[in-house]
């Protein structure tokens, strides 16, 4: 019977292999076995995990052997950080050490912050100092660091790390999601919207069998195995995929007794059940079919002369040989069947005086984006649709008439917020000439891309950013007034890649 259970975990360890690697950490203090390094790697090996992460800077030469022996990987080191000012922040001479252990094994250093209290801001300026030396560090050893939410530390939720990360603006500094932690301190359970927000920092997550809620101190019923809990794992792990991470998936064991063997070989189980379900689900916004995505631009509509500049953005786009690009000028072809053989939907179009094309056009809109297919929005197509309240979700941020329109037209500087981005990752800040718009309204999640500051007011604006709404990706930029503005290299590259990016394509040029 014991050979029949063994060739089971075996069999799902190969399938769950062949997706997201997967490993477990802390499971050293609890096993009633206490296996050192060699007896977990042979375990691990066995089991049919990918790796394993390793607490704290101490041994882990005697970890890496141990790996390396049965051809196994370390992912990560978890270890401390103190940012409380006049404090030495950690060990410089241990941590150097192990960098030069792990240089070339694209490790993770998994940073528990402490030194002051939990989301205080005041720490922020010592910290950003503090993570800019280890990411000038670490880049030697092609290793990353990440910022580790974890319950009573001042890096605590996800939001935190993912405020703090993007202050340090460095390529090499992300952020993890820990279920156990996440659960402790977010009520809302809004995991989504976190998720979402902390794209593209997210760069590992952990997860493990939990129950919904628990009010009592410990961890008993935040950490179990991974086919225990009342919490539905599963769903985590569908809205990750949905929204694009593919990342390593870290199981967190800590303080999970007896026989490590037993609770691993559990969890490897049902990690493979979990990924059997992933695998019969379709993917989010990729379609079937092979071959080059189908981009429609609809226009036909607006207060500029989009006969003029429909041609500049149909040529920009198609500047990409993966892209496809049609035109169509009835913005009623949303409410078609046809709609849905295509993988990305560029707005060019706003109904300025105009009843626009009907209720069943804006839900075809809202269906075929829900459904996966991608959107792009170009300039004043934020103003599409005014009478419709579902389209700021959709948009993200919309024209408000309240507001003063944009600065006059003229020549302004587009910085970069996030330069990690595949639709802006490499390019750098430009000139435009162009309307710099300062009407957007909306408090829907967006992640901003760029920004540029108004000469009237002195205040940064937004001009590019992206969302997602249901399965569809949403790239949404008000640049490109005219030919003229749309004309302009740099901003005819960042509706290529945006458009690109909503097909679910990799970086282009």
């Amino acid at each position: 019977m014991k050979r029949i259970v063994l060739l089971l975990v075996l069999v799902a360890g190969l399938a769950a292999r062949a997706a997201q690697p997967f490993f477990p950490f802390c499971i050293d203090w609890h096993d009633a076995k206490k296996r050192d390094f060699a007896a977990q790697a042979a375990m691990l090996k066995e089991l049919g995990y990918d790796g394993v992460g390793h607490i704290w800077l101490d041994k882990v030469a005697e970890r890496l052997q141990s790996l390396d022996a049965v051809g196994l990987k370390l992912y990560q080191i978890t270890m401390t950080v103190n940012v409380a000012a006049g404090e030495a922040p950690f060990d410089m001479q241990r941590f150097k050490e192990v960098l030069a252990l792990v240089k070339g094994r694209n490790v993770q250093f998994l940073l528990i912050c402490d030194g002051a209290k939990p989301g205080d801001t005041s720490a922020d300026e010592r910290a950003v100092q503090v993570f800019r030396e280890m990411s000038d560090l670490v880049r030697a050893a092609d290793a990353t660091l990440l910022l580790y939410p974890h319950t009573g530390n001042w890096i605590e939720r996800i939001e935190d790390a993912v405020r703090v990360a993007d202050l340090v603006d460095r390529p090499n500094v992300g952020v993890m999601f820990n279920l156990c932690h996440w659960l402790r301190v977010c009520p809302d359970r809004d995991y989504r919207t976190r998720l979402r927000q902390a794209l593209p920092r997210l760069w590992a997550v952990s997860i493990n069998g939990a129950d919904e809620r628990d009010d009592q101190p410990g961890w008993e019923r935040y950490i179990q195995p991974l086919d225990r809990g009342s919490f539905d794992v599963g769903t985590l792990l569908k809205t990750l995929r949905e929204l694009g991470y593919k990342g390593p998936i870290g199981l967190q064991c800590y303080g999970i007794g007896g026989d490590a063997r037993e609770h691993l070989a559990r969890s490897m189980a049902a990690w493979s059940r979990l990924q059997a379900g992933l695998t019969n689900a379709p993917p989010a916004a990729v379609p079937v079919a092979a071959g080059r995505k189908q981009a429609l631009i609809v226009t036909g509509r607006d207060l500029h002369n989009w006969k003029a500049t429909t041609p500049v953005l149909q040529a920009a786009l198609a500047a990409d040989p993966r892209l496809a690009v049609t035109v169509t000028e009835d913005a009623k072809m949303l409410a078609a069947p046809e709609l849905r053989t295509y993988d990305v939907i560029v707005l060019h179009y706003m109904n300025w005086q105009d009843p626009g094309p009907g209720a069943a056009a804006q839900e075809g809109l809202r269906q075929s984006v829900t459904n996966g297919t991608g959107l792009v929005l170009v300039h004043f197509a934020c103003g599409a649709f005014q009478d419709w309240p579902e389209f700021v979700k959709i948009a993200g941020r919309v024209w408000d008439p309240k507001l003063r329109a944009h600065d006059p037209r003229g020549k302004f500087q587009v910085s970069f917020t996030d330069r990690t981005h595949p639709i802006t990752a490499g390019l750098p800040a430009f000139e435009a000439d162009d309307e710099l718009y300062t009407c957007l309204a909306g408090d829907t999640p967006i992640h901003l891309l760029a920004t540029a500051r108004s000469a009237v007011d002195q205040k940064d604006y937004p001009m590019a950013f992206v969302l997602q709404y249901g399965r569809g990706l949403v790239f949404h930029c008000v640049l490109g007034h005219d030919e003229k503005a749309l004309s302009i290299p740099a901003v005819s590259q960042l509706f290529r890649r945006g458009c690109a990016w909503a097909a679910s394509l990799p970086p282009g040029d």
